[in-house]
């Protein structure tokens, strides 16, 4: 019997990581639980930018609806931080130089690690429901935040009557999460008890720390990392896998 990975990411962020995951050998059910969309951001953004020191992107979606929104021209004029290396090459393949990556690519190493000064201003343009740590973190060190919800993450509450039955079949071999969000809409499209069971006791990969953490508050109890936080460590981290 074929058994599957299930993708939660957005369809179109699914491509390539589907490909990669075929080419292990293994089946891809892809089951999107988020979608990404643009967000009304208020009139004072181009002025808190042109004030900024320091922009700071955690996901190539914000790097892509914030060069819609304002371009590049006042970005080049800034010092560029990005929260890894799929963020930094979208910064880059749109000739923008990246001065800071953290050594781990979570937003908490971000934020205790970049090279600010108190006092210095920094624009953040993050998702809608982004958490607040990493703004915390860099005001406890003195730093002026602009938090800037730029484009919305948005929960899928869809049923799939064929995922139940692969799950009540164990057809499921493991669930890929690469957000904490994707596994709150993964779970609003599951209401039967016996389904939720079957569910949380099949392996499940993250993309990092953050989604770990949230996969265990929710009951997982086969909870695997990939050691660097990327889609690609997810890939190297799947190929080293066995399944059953």
């Amino acid at each position: 019997m074929n058994k599957y990975v299930v993708i939660t990411r957005p369809l179109e962020d699914s491509e390539n990581f589907s490909k990669k995951i075929e080419g292990l050998g293994l089946k891809v059910f892809l089951y999107p639980t988020i979608e990404i969309g643009d967000n009304e951001i208020p009139d004072v953004f181009l002025e808190n930018l042109k004030n900024s020191d320091w922009v700071v992107f955690t996901s190539r979606n914000g790097v892509k609806y914030f060069l819609e929104k304002a371009g590049k021209k006042l970005l080049s004029q800034k010092k560029i931080a990005a929260v890894g290396p799929k963020t930094r090459d979208e910064l880059t393949i749109n000739n923008l130089a990246v001065d800071f990556i953290p050594s781990k690519f979570t937003t908490k190493d971000l934020g205790e690690e970049i090279p600010i000064n108190a006092g210095e201003k920094i624009f953040l343009p993050r998702a809608n429901i982004a958490s607040k740590a990493l703004t915390e973190i860099l005001e406890k060190r003195g730093a002026v935040v602009f938090n800037v919800p730029i484009y919305q993450t948005k929960l899928i509450a869809k049923r799939s009557k064929e995922l139940e039955e692969m799950f009540l079949k164990k057809q499921i071999s493991l669930i890929t999460f690469t957000s904490p969000s994707t596994i709150e809409g993964f779970f609003r499209g599951f209401n039967d008890e016996k389904i939720k069971l079957k569910i949380l006791d099949c392996p499940v990969l993250c993309i990092g720390p953050v989604t770990e953490k949230k996969a265990k508050e929710v009951g997982f109890k086969k909870v695997f990392v990939a050691e660097s936080f990327t889609t690609d460590g997810m890939i190297n981290k799947l190929s080293q896998m066995e399944y059953n």
